[in-house]
């Protein structure tokens, strides 16, 4: 039970739910600093998450990390000789027993993979799965900041952002709609020429550089250009409001929706 519902947590779930996401546009696989080959093919299989904006990433050497295995391991296994002879225990302890017992196996099977991380994953900083949940302070905070991050974020990816979303595809950035709302030959003139001093620029093509004539053109077009994107991002954020707004009837649903769903894959892992 307990290497089925390992295997079941890191590949049946959390693998499957990063290509869903990733189906969309979203989630783990679509981050733009995960190269391809071995990289994406770790992050696939592996129960590891691109870190949050705003959160700190893990920063344990591979040494630091294997002894944080290694001391998880040998709580759980000294809880598994507690637990099964627990007649002399009081029911309360008894029950704080059983929930570092599955603290500790869900931290093993989320973290079993840390030392090697940092060698697969580098230059994406990852999120710590586990982050000391024992100090949450309120039930939003424990199961949104503190426990079992990484099955959190992929039920973020593949449920509740498309529900509130409305779209299973994720919808591009501010600053991706603005710059497309740019016509074509005005944005090449603002980034893709770098006009030298004899009026030649050099555009970054992918078939090789190519040289083109800068006119006189050039600077005003750029101008406007700049102006266009900047508008074109105030527009969005001002939008950015309505949008939420527009989202908070669903949030409830979505939420709703996260936990059933999280409760359906527990069942399959444990089952």
């Amino acid at each position: 039970m307990v290497l089925s519902g390992g295997l079941g947590l890191t590949l049946l779930w959390v693998a499957n739910f990063k290509l869903l996401a990733y189906s969309g546009g979203r989630g783990a696989l679509s981050h733009p600093a995960v190269g391809g080959g071995l990289q994406w093919g770790a992050l696939l299989i592996l129960p590891f998450f691109p870190a949050k904006s705003g959160r700190p990433p893990v920063r344990s050497s591979p040494t630091r990390a294997a002894l944080g295995v290694l001391f998880r391991l040998t709580v759980w296994l000294g809880l598994n000789v507690v637990l099964l002879h627990h007649d002399w225990l009081p029911p309360t302890a008894r029950h704080v027993c059983y929930a570092v017992y599955m603290w500790m196996f869900v931290s093993l099977c989320l973290d079993a993979a840390s030392p090697v991380g940092g060698a697969l994953m580098a230059g994406v900083p990852l999120q710590p799965a586990m982050d000391a949940p024992y100090a949450a302070i309120s039930v939003r905070e424990f199961w949104g900041r503190r426990y079992n991050q990484i099955v959190s974020a992929t039920l973020l990816e593949t449920v509740y952002k498309p529900i509130v979303s409305m779209r299973w595809v994720a919808e591009p950035s501010p600053l991706q709609r603005a710059e497309a709302e740019v016509p074509a030959g005005r944005t090449h003139g603002a980034d893709a020429v770098s006009p030298s001093a004899d009026g030649v620029g050099y555009s970054g093509a992918v078939g090789g550089n190519v040289a083109v004539r800068a006119g006189p053109a050039r600077p005003a077009a750029k101008a406007k250009a700049g102006a266009e994107v900047v508008k074109g991002k105030s527009a969005a954020g001002a939008a950015a409001p309505a949008a939420r707004k527009a989202s908070i009837p669903l949030a409830l649903t979505a939420l709703v929706a996260s936990f059933f769903v999280s409760g359906v894959m527990h069942e399959i892992c444990i089952a």
